[in-house]
């Protein structure tokens, strides 16, 4: 008899992230967001048709809700109580895309499409207990169908920067989208495929093995492109609209050659990493061996641009140095400075440059790297 035996992840350090903030001006007259009456039945068809996306790779998961939450979703319209409002980006008229109620959705299409939910667990019609929808009274199918709902519909043209803020402001239903979840919902094309490419590839998972859930794994990825590519003096609070600003630009502007060179640079810096540090790469844990393994992703973001930035003979040159290196790089973030500047309000620019400046001063003594 086989054992489930669940996969074990490294551990990412808890970072206080910045609130989203929309920091430079937009033309207002391009915010087209209209309010809609539906109905249950209309959203059910798109549902059906596969015009409404239940399954998008960004979002969180459609299943959060058991069958008892589900069922007192559909009591809740036998009942004829209000819904909460649906928020759809409908740039695409023909997919459109769920920015809150994805939940009530997933229920909505279980019950209704799929029939596969029976009601259990109902505190008022305990008489439909254990009946899916084809099983209740006409007039229960049809108060369902005709129930009125609200629609807010974000048009083609809304500035991408609002869509982020709607998307942290509006989302519900018990378990809200992480910062990168919303940025693949923005940027649906090239850039998410390279990070799903890479976030899969076994050389990734060697050095980096964390959970792919709430896309952590791909925030870790975006980091370091945003900093490789547009260098940390260029860097400017807040970090959520940094790599905002990188996944826009990867997705709409980056050549399929650009994409690539930035995948071969974080893979060799990730060899490197992998190579001085083993198993603690990217973890205090090198300077305290009762720390469990948990990635800090400040350390992680200083570590690979700047490991990335060295000439394949200068990573050579840092490989057969390395005793001498670990050695003073446990003494670097050990130091209360450093320590803070990856721990207490990492995202403040002046941290961020402290921390790759001594790092690169470090790498430099090693490498003869010119940085």
């Amino acid at each position: 008899m086989k054992e489930n035996i669940e996969e074990t992840y490294t551990q990412i350090e808890e970072e206080k992230g910045d609130e989203p903030k929309i920091l430079t001006p937009f033309d207002p007259k391009k915010v087209d967001i209209s309010v809609e009456q539906a109905t249950i039945e209309q959203l059910s068809e798109r549902i059906k048709y596969e015009e409404i996306d239940l399954m998008p790779e960004f979002q969180r998961n459609g299943n959060l809700w058991d069958k008892a939450r589900m069922s007192q979703l559909i009591e809740s319209i036998l009942i004829k109580l209000p819904l909460p409002a649906f928020y759809f980006d409908v740039a695409n008229d023909n997919r459109w895309i769920v920015v809150d109620g994805l939940q009530r959705l997933s229920s909505i299409k279980k019950f209704m499409v799929n029939k596969s939910l029976k009601l259990k667990n109902l505190e008022f019609l305990d008489d439909l207990e254990e009946k899916g929808f084809d099983e209740l009274d006409r007039s229960f199918q049809r108060r369902i169908r005709e129930t009125n709902i609200t629609i807010f519909k974000i048009k083609k043209g809304t500035p991408k920067k609002v869509l982020t803020s709607l998307f942290h402001r509006i989302n519900t239903g018990g378990l809200s989208l992480t910062a990168q979840e919303i940025r693949h919902a923005l940027n649906q094309g090239n850039v998410s495929e390279m990070l799903n490419n890479i976030a899969d590839s076994d050389w990734f998972k060697a050095c980096i093995n964390v959970s792919p859930k709430r896309m952590l794994n791909k925030e870790l990825i975006i980091r370091f492109m945003a900093f490789y590519r547009n260098g940390y003096e260029t860097y400017k609070p807040s970090l959520q609209q940094f790599l905002d600003d990188e996944m826009e630009y990867l997705n709409d502007h980056a050549t399929e050659e650009e994409l690539s060179n930035l995948t071969n640079a974080f893979k060799k810096s990730l060899k490197l990493s992998k190579s001085i540090f083993n198993s603690k790469v990217f973890s205090k844990a090198l300077i305290d061996e009762k720390k469990h393994i948990v990635i800090n992703r400040s350390l992680f973001e200083t570590t690979t641009v700047n490991f990335a930035l060295l000439s394949d003979d200068e990573k050579i040159r840092l490989e057969d140095r390395k005793n001498d290196f670990l050695k003073e790089y446990r003494e670097l973030i050990s130091s209360n400075t450093f320590d803070t500047s990856i721990t207490a309000n990492t995202n403040n620019k002046d941290n961020v440059i402290y921390r790759h400046r001594e790092l690169q001063t470090l790498i430099s003594k090693f490498t003869d790297h010119a940085y």
